[in-house]
Formats: structure tokens, sequence, C-alpha cells
């Protein structure tokens, strides 16, 4: 949505999220808001029921005057049919019968407008989605709002009351903006394949590859300026696909495994200058989370390596984000549970809040062993370990966020085919390493055709 051109420069693209839950995420296009001050909208968000529309939702909203809103698939808001001005490219649209007041939120910004009768107010402080959302498009919701059944905005899962626009932390799940179970199901990506993973607005060829898919780790090799983002990350939670942020860097050429030593100094201040400024661009959009530096070193200590992983939260805190934080779990020991999160300082978690637990699984873990049931015993005593540290919403979700058919890269573990078959059926999220690293875990060929093992992956995706 385009807010007031007097007080607000206009904007001509915004961040779409699509998934039935993006409600609070959802941005309209550059254009003006309500007559009403944006700074009253807090009171608005207790109607008894309230829809909010996004571009694949579908459905209308009737407000109190009967003027039918819709929000077209390319994110144009329109009354009675006629596009309204500045309403191009807007995310999400909600109605709020209390105060008789149309909202829309801008993808770029992540703002909420509102609309005046001849444009848009704001940008609004506050989120207009209330917590009893009735659905997206469909049928009869009270006054002045239309509802209709939503989906579960990730691999299906049982609902968990009305959404609340954003994803957060309960009872040692993850619950999507929609109100239902969130599970992961993805793959990881380097920073450097954005542009030929996702090359127009469908998010093509990922979304065609592979799915169903409903998250992306993006493996960050390269601090860069939060817009060399922005291009991915619209195209991807514009179809519900949630984008996860993580520092792939180490000072040992990157490697993972623990390797290197823990930031400090210059190094650690670059990084958390990165994590602020992400973090504060996409403040708005819920689908961007995310994580803290990939298989991290435990040099000086893990107890250290607690501290370092609290600094980057706080920096993604300070920047007013409160998105959910994959925070790394490091397992150093084969056929040990007790090695995940060894050392670790409980008491830095503990204050800690939307943060999930990604612990890695490969076949090395159970030194190579194909049973079935050792491997699918080893992941559930490892996640139940990780989750004996607890955070202060209590027992924290895991995601396994990476996995695959080898340890080292260049050769095929010996388990490799039974290590994926029993991550994608622990009930776990997941997301599968990696879309084409170039060595022989690829999901793809490089030329977006799916590997043996890509099937497999993508298989599950599809469920």
């Amino acid at each position: 949505m385009n807010p007031t051109l007097s007080s607000i420069r206009c904007r001509t693209s915004w961040l779409g999220i699509a998934l039935l839950g993006a409600l609070g995420a959802m941005a309209p296009a550059c254009s003006a808001a309500p007559s009403q001050s944006a700074s009253t909208t807090q009171s608005s968000a207790v109607d008894s029921c309230q829809t909010v529309l996004t571009p694949s939702s579908g459905g209308s909203i009737t407000d109190a005057s009967g003027n039918a809103w819709t929000l077209s698939s390319s994110g144009d808001v329109l009354e009675n049919g006629s596009p309204v001005a500045g309403g191009g490219g807007t995310a999400a649209l909600t109605y709020v019968a209390s105060t008789q007041t149309i909202w829309g939120q801008d993808s770029g910004s992540g703002s909420w407008y509102a609309w005046n009768g001849g444009g848009w107010d704001g940008p609004s402080s506050t989120n207009p989605v209330g917590s009893n959302v009735c659905g997206q498009g469909g049928g009869g919701c009270g006054t002045g709002g239309s509802s209709g059944g939503g989906s579960s905005s990730g691999g299906g899962g049982s609902s968990s009351g009305g959404g609340t626009g954003q994803f957060h932390v309960s009872g040692g799940q993850i619950i999507g903006p929609d109100g239902q179970t969130f599970l992961a199901r993805g793959v990881n990506v380097y920073d450097s394949q954005m542009s030929s993973v996702s090359t127009d607005a469908s998010g093509a060829p990922l979304t065609t590859v592979l799915p169903g898919i409903d998250i992306v780790r993006l493996n960050v090799f390269q601090y860069a300026d939060p817009s060399a983002y922005q291009t991915f990350i619209d195209q991807l939670t514009s179809h519900g696909i949630v984008v996860e942020l993580e520092d792939h860097t180490n000072d040992a050429g990157n490697a993972g495994g623990s390797a290197g030593t823990i930031y400090t100094g210059q190094q650690l201040t670059d990084e958390l200058n990165w994590y602020a400024a992400v973090a504060s661009a996409y403040a708005g959009n819920p689908y961007v989370w995310f994580g803290t530096d990939n298989e991290p070193s435990e040099n000086p200590s893990a107890a250290a390596l607690s501290t370092w992983q609290r600094q980057t939260y706080d920096a993604i805190r300070n920047a007013g984000n409160g998105n959910v934080v994959l925070v790394e779990m490091n397992c150093n020991a084969a056929n040990d549970p007790s090695s995940c999160g060894a050392g670790y300082t409980a008491s830095v978690y503990s204050g800690m809040t939307n943060i999930v637990w990604d612990m890695h699984y490969y076949g090395w873990l159970v030194s190579y062993s194909a049973d079935p049931n050792v491997i699918a015993q080893s992941i559930a005593a490892n996640a139940q370990a990780a989750q004996a540290i607890t955070s202060a919403d209590g027992t924290v979700p895991v995601i396994i966020g990476e996995y695959g058919v080898s340890t080292d890269g260049q050769s095929t573990d010996p388990n490799g085919t039974q290590v994926v078959s029993a991550v994608e059926s622990s009930g776990y999220g997941s997301m599968a390493w990696g879309w084409n690293p170039g060595q022989n875990d690829d999901v793809t060929d490089g030329s977006n055709d799916l590997t043996p093992y890509g099937q497999q992956v993508a298989q599950f995706i599809a469920q």
C-alpha cells in the first residue's frame, strides 16, 4: 500500500506474505492510510472475528457500509472491484470492525497503514491483526468481515487456536501465524545461489523442484547489506516460505564442525552489526528468521559459546525484531547424546523467547550404523538432551537444520539413505543439505533436476 504521499515516500514493491498465517508480516504497497490516527489502532485488535486477506488467499471483506474489499493476486487493493489509490503491492488486508477501519501492510517496510477514504495514514507502530483471526477468504464471519477455513502454515499440524500474525514458540512447538503447528520441511541454500534458486515471483525453480517447501536455511558466507537479500526474501516469503538467515562463516575456512575459535574483537563486531542490520530491515516480516553461527567453535569453552550465542540473540532483539531465532546445538560425540549442549550455560538461554534448537544430524553420529532403529533412537536421544536446556517459553523446539547422505560432502555415508529416512520420519522439522553445494550431497544436479537423494527429500517435503 502507498501511504500518504505528502508524508511518506511511496513504495512500488511490497514484501508479500502468502501463507494463511502470514498475518503479521504481510505488508501493503505504497499508499495512504486511514483518516484516523494510526496510533489509535491498538484497541482495534480485539474484534471477535477478524479476516486477513493475502494475495493468495482469495475471499473478500465487507465493511460496515457494505463495500466489498478484495486483494488481487498481484497485491492490488480493490474496493467494489475498483483499485484504490496507492493500494498496489499490498501483501495483507484486514478490517477492524470496532473502528470501521480497513488496514493494509507495506511489504517493503512491514508497517501497517489505515485507509482514510482517499489515501493511507501511517505508518502504525502497532499491529491491527488481533488474535481472533477467523480465516482468509470464504464465508461469513460477523460484522464487517468474511472468513474461510485456513490450512496449516507448513507441514500440517494440530491447531493451536486463533492466529496471532506471528510465529511463536509454545509447548515445545512452533506455532505459525495462522495458529497451526509449523513443521519445517526445507533445504539449505548458499547465499551465492539466491538468484538461481528463485528467479521469479513464484519462487521458481525452488518451488517447482521442491513443491510444498516451507523453509530455506540461507547459508551466508558474505555479510551483505540487507538489500542484497530483498528480492530473494520477497519471492519466497510471498509464498509462505520462511527464509532463515544464518552466519555460515568461521575463522578456519568456513568448514563447520566446531572448527576455529569463538568470535571476538572486530570479527565479532562485524558479525553482530550484520545481524542487527538484517534484523532491523526485516522486523516486519515474521517469515524471516535468524540462526546463530553455523556449527560453532567451542574454543575456548562451551560456556564462551553460550555467551557468543547470547550476543547474537541480543543483537537481533535489540534491533526490534522478535522473530524466531535458531540457536546452534552442538552434538560433538558419536553415540553419546550427553555431548549435545555439554558445557552450555543453561541460564543464558532461560530468558530467551522464540528460540529453536538447530541440531544437525549425519551418519557419523551413530558410527555409520545402518540400523534404522539405532538411528531413530539416536535422533530422539540427541533431541531430548538438547531440550533439557529450556528457554523462557519452556521446552525449546528442535529443527534438524542439516542432514543428508554425506558427512564430509565427498563420499556417501554407508548409512546415508537410512539417515535421511530416519530424520524425515522423526517428527522434527528439518532442512536437507543442500540445494547444490557442488559435492556429492546435492539435492539437485546443477540443472535444477533432482538427484536420487534429492528425490527422497522432495517426496518428504511434498507430503
